[in-house]
């Protein structure tokens, strides 16, 4: 496990969907980014 994460959430609702990014950053520096786009 990550002794530390830095979470940036980005909620975007268009056309009906609603669209989800998650970003993590861990204390390396290194980025990870997890979308998925569900229906409203």
């Amino acid at each position: 496990m990550w002794n530390s994460i830095y979470w940036d959430f980005i909620l975007i609702v268009s056309r009906g969907f609603k669209y989800e990014r998650h970003y993590v950053t861990t204390e390396d520096g290194y980025m990870l980014q997890l979308s998925h786009t569900d229906l409203w």
